[in-house]
């Protein structure tokens, strides 16, 4: 994930420069179980509002395997909503 700078801002036509930009989803990953897709922009992960990449993180490790997390997202200028299913990390 990545930050949200002017520039995607921009290519985007986002509001804001909050939310977490997604630049990579790894084939088998609860990320592409969940139907994210390349520059979906997070912008919420259960009741928590996403400002930078880092709050996703903070929510993930505070998780456990098998916790469900609702998501908000915008793609291509509109809001999507899921669920993504949390799975232990490969090693």
């Amino acid at each position: 994930m990545d930050a949200i700078d002017e520039e995607i801002k921009q290519e985007l036509k986002l509001s804001s420069t909050e939310g977490a930009l997604v630049k990579q989803i790894y084939s088998d990953s609860p990320a592409a179980e969940a139907g994210l897709e390349l520059m979906d922009v997070i912008t919420k992960v259960g009741d928590e509002k996403i400002k930078s990449p880092e709050d996703v993180v903070t929510i993930v490790r505070k998780s456990k395997v098998g916790d469900k997390l609702a998501f908000a997202l915008i793609r291509k200028g509109k809001e999507v909503k899921g669920v993504v299913k949390i799975k232990e990390r490969p090693q």
